[in-house]
């Protein structure tokens, strides 16, 4: 792969490796950043990718792993920043809707991190990133019927705990349930 090429994958997959780094918590003023950093890995690695899957797959690796040291280096940040007297917070701009909204994401993330994590990555590759079988079993290293099998026993724990949340918790669950979904096909959902 040469220099073109790599131009042709930033051109070709950018938004795709950009909503990655947002599901995967790297929040908007940094995702440009993280963002050159996968392609700068990219760059590196040409001669690893043997065409064996979809650059798509080839990517999303990449960029989960670019975003897991981001979110590890940024707690790290976090956990000394909360030291400082002067570390200020925002304040939320609608009390009852942030913590509305805290709710479903608790929710969603005690549903997901609930499965196994081959599954999670399946339910989320296929129902939340929405790429296809062969796409996941190419990035997994595994073959489609086991992606399939995985995303068949995710998507019935995650219907089963849908069930009971709405079961304990009524109609409230169900409008904080759908905002959460929507965001996170929308890329901005971290867990």
């Amino acid at each position: 792969m040469s220099h073109v090429d790599v131009c042709r994958l930033y051109r070709d997959h950018a938004a795709f490796v950009r909503r990655t780094l947002a599901r995967f918590g790297v929040p908007e003023a940094d995702r440009d950043d993280q963002l050159h950093e996968v392609f700068v890995v990219v760059q590196r690695r040409l001669e690893d990718f043997a065409f064996r899957g979809s650059a798509r797959s080839w990517l999303y690796g990449i960029a989960r792993r670019v975003a897991s040291t981001y979110r590890r280096r940024e707690r790290r940040c976090r956990e000394h920043a909360c030291d400082d007297p002067y570390f200020d917070l925002c304040a939320p701009s609608n009390p009852e809707w942030d913590a509305e909204r805290a709710l479903a994401r608790s929710h969603f993330a005690r549903i997901i991190y609930g499965m196994s994590p081959s599954q999670r990555e399946a339910f989320v590759l296929h129902d939340v990133v929405g790429m296809t079988g062969r796409a996941i079993a190419s990035a997994e290293g595994c073959p489609m019927p086991t992606v399939f099998s995985r995303l068949a026993r995710a998507r019935a724990h995650y219907d089963a705990e849908v069930r009971r949340l709405r079961l304990a918790d009524r109609g409230a669950f169900a409008r904080r349930m759908g905002s959460v979904l929507s965001e996170c096909r929308g890329g901005v959902l971290v867990w």
